[in-house]
């Protein structure tokens, strides 16, 4: 018989924003209504985006037909029974779950759905961003200009792991989607919490090397140039 008590969630926002949870229900709905059980402030996250259930001495995560989906250490999933470690991503933001057992983590449980109010809540206002483009400097591809025109733009490298250019109202941010391929930008890991893009930078993912365009924040500093 299992001991499994419950579940730690570590939430990680675009920014780098986090906050621990401790879920002891053997049933719980994460979303972005005021209802869910685990309430993410994320524009990008459906009201009722997922369900995390007991089954069987296991919790199985389970995707509630969200519009932009679950991706569970890098794959796109509908159903799957979760390991502790897993690391998934719903809309902008990243959970990072782990088993509890016995008394672990015990005091620690969550207050409600506003746990996640505050600095993880999602910025929504403004008009949103200017146009922006990839130019493949190494990879398939190679030599292209592509138009970043969705608001959740993923890359795949050639082993099939995968991260996402995510348009948001504050601009445009990398996001890596869990597997063991970390992106690099400006010579640097990219963070858990991903980073915000800007005009110039290089993105090196598996094959590829890529270089941002946003030609709104060049034509302001030309401006302030003059």
């Amino acid at each position: 018989m299992s001991d499994i008590t419950g579940v730690r969630l570590k939430v990680v926002a675009v920014g780098g924003a986090e906050k621990d949870l401790v879920v002891r229900k053997p049933e719980f709905v994460v979303g972005r209504s005021r209802k869910a059980d685990v309430r993410l402030f994320d524009s990008a996250v459906s009201r009722r985006h997922l369900r995390i259930a007991e089954r069987e001495g296991d919790y199985v995560l389970e995707d509630l037909g969200s519009k932009n989906g679950t991706y569970l250490n890098g794959r796109r999933i509908r159903t799957r029974r979760l390991r502790d470690g897993d690391e998934f991503y719903i809309g902008h933001t990243c959970l990072r779950l782990s088993l509890l057992h016995g008394d672990e983590g015990r005091g620690e449980e969550a207050p409600g759905a506003e746990a996640l109010e505050g600095p993880l809540e999602a910025a929504t206002a403004g008009p949103g961003p200017g146009a922006a483009f990839i130019r493949v400097l190494r990879g398939p591809g190679r030599g292209m200009t592509r138009p970043i025109d969705e608001n959740f733009y993923s890359i795949s490298d050639p082993g099939g792991e995968m991260m996402v250019i995510s348009r948001r109202a504050t601009g445009y941010w990398l996001l890596r989607l869990g597997g063991a391929t970390v992106p690099v930008i400006n010579d640097r890991l990219l963070d858990a919490g991903g980073a915000q893009l800007h005009d110039g930078d290089i993105v090196e993912f598996g094959g590829y090397r890529l270089r941002v365009l946003i030609p709104s924040e060049q034509a302001a500093e030309n401006d302030q140039a003059g």
